[in-house]
């Protein structure tokens, strides 16, 4: 507590912040993988090598999913940071647009479990903090 202070001082403490700090970073490493990914794609459709061997053009639809869950999820973490509740809303909101990619491409029960584990460790970290986190 601040001496003369009123209000108490917020404190993340280092779990909170090693995964706030880390989260940016791999989600904007992600999002940065997914544009790389994306241009790929789209050169591959363009050339139409797929169709010299009787393939189908790469869907693009998924790539585009995962990268609004990560614009998503990064202006979650930026809110979380910040102490604002929208953050945590944001971050549930992108770990279910993540589980629905995983249903979409197939991988139902990776899908739930990744769901399950985010969700947890998210309450985990900020269980005790919800009180400090503003409108």
């Amino acid at each position: 507590m601040n001496v003369g202070s009123s209000s108490p001082v917020r404190e993340r403490g280092g779990c909170l912040t090693l995964y706030l700090v880390a989260s940016i970073v791999v989600s904007i490493l992600v999002l940065l993988l997914l544009l790389l990914t994306g241009a790929f794609v789209g050169v591959v459709n363009a050339s139409g090598a797929l169709a010299e061997t009787g393939s189908p053009s790469i869907p693009i639809f998924p790539l585009l999913l995962d990268g609004v869950g990560v614009l998503v999820s990064v202006a979650g973490f930026v809110g979380a940071w910040t102490w604002k509740k929208w953050g945590i809303y944001l971050l549930v909101a992108s770990f279910v647009i993540s589980a629905l990619g995983g249903l979409i491409s197939g991988n139902a029960s990776s899908a739930v479990l990744g769901l399950a584990v985010e969700v947890g460790i998210l309450w985990y970290l900020i269980r005790d903090k919800w009180a400090w986190f503003e409108g």
